[in-house]
């Protein structure tokens, strides 16, 4: 596989780094003030939820490149925690395929 430089870490590894990431995008968005939300508006909102969003997929790409049972729960959870547009949803996740 390419971007390892030892074997690939085992599915077990890859779903810890993907609860842990899970774990803290719920922190991230349940701390926010409602008071921030609101002068953010709808828009700047959804494009700061995509970036802390982007990150962990780049975290979880380096730690299981191809699980395809971890895009499908990174989908559920972006689904329950982050409120985005489909079409951000989709290019999120079309980078979760890390190959």
């Amino acid at each position: 596989m390419s971007g390892f430089e030892a074997d690939p870490p085992s599915m077990r590894t890859v779903t810890a780094a993907l609860d842990a990431a899970g774990d803290a995008l719920r922190a991230a968005v349940e701390t926010v003030d409602v008071r921030v939300c609101s002068r953010l508006g709808p828009e700047r909102l959804n494009r700061a939820a995509a970036a802390v969003t982007e990150q962990c997929l780049a975290g979880l790409g380096r730690a299981g490149e191809g699980v395809e049972d971890s895009r499908e729960r990174l989908d559920g959870a972006l689904a329950s925690y982050v409120d985005i547009d489909d079409a951000a949803r989709e290019s999120l996740l079309r980078k979760a395929r890390w190959t």
